[in-house]
C-alpha cells in the first residue's frame, strides 16, 4: 500500500484561524482572511474538476494531448510532466492508478462561479443545518 508523505510545517493555520473566530480578533491570525481565502478556494476548485472527472480516468498521453491544448499563463506540458515525474518519484503506478481528467471550468473570480458548467456550481456550497447557515455573498 503507498503511503501519502505527510508535511508537517507552518503551524496549526486551521486552529490558529478558529481561535480567531471564537476570540473575535484578526490581529491573531498567521494570514489575511482573503489570502487563506484564496488559497483554499484554489485547492476546492482542482477538487471540483476531479470529482466531476473522477470516473474519466486517462493516460498520460492523454493527459499532456488534452492540457496542451489549454491557454494558460503557465506552460500546460512542462507541469504535467514535472507532475508525473513527481507520482513516478513517489512509487505511483500511472498504469494501474491512472489520472483522472475533470471538466475544463471557467471561473470568474469576481462572481465567485463557474461560468461554462451548472453542475460544478453545485459543488461551491450545500445545504446548511439550522444554525450554521453560511449567508450568501449579496446578505453578507
Amino acid at each position: 500500500m503507498q503511503m501519502i508523505k505527510e508535511f508537517k510545517s507552518g503551524g496549526d493555520h486551521f486552529g490558529n484561524f478558529l481561535d480567531s473566530v471564537v476570540d473575535r480578533k484578526r490581529d491573531g491570525l498567521n494570514g489575511e482572511v482573503r489570502e487563506g481565502h484564496l488559497s483554499a478556494a484554489l485547492a476546492h476548485l482542482g477538487n471540483i474538476s476531479y470529482f466531476m472527472g473522477e470516473d474519466n480516468k486517462v493516460s498520460t498521453e492523454v493527459l499532456r494531448s488534452e492540457l496542451g491544448k489549454v491557454k494558460s499563463l503557465d506552460n500546460n506540458i512542462e507541469t504535467v510532466e514535472r507532475t508525473i515525474k513527481h507520482l513516478e518519484k513517489n512509487g505511483v503506478d500511472l498504469e494501474k492508478y491512472p489520472v483522472a481528467l475533470g471538466p475544463y471550468l471557467k471561473f470568474d473570480p469576481e462572481q465567485e462561479v463557474f461560468t461554462n458548467n451548472n453542475a460544478a456550481n453545485a459543488y461551491l456550497g450545500r445545504e446548511y443545518r439550522a444554525g450554521f447557515v453560511c449567508p450568501t455573498a449579496d446578505k453578507v
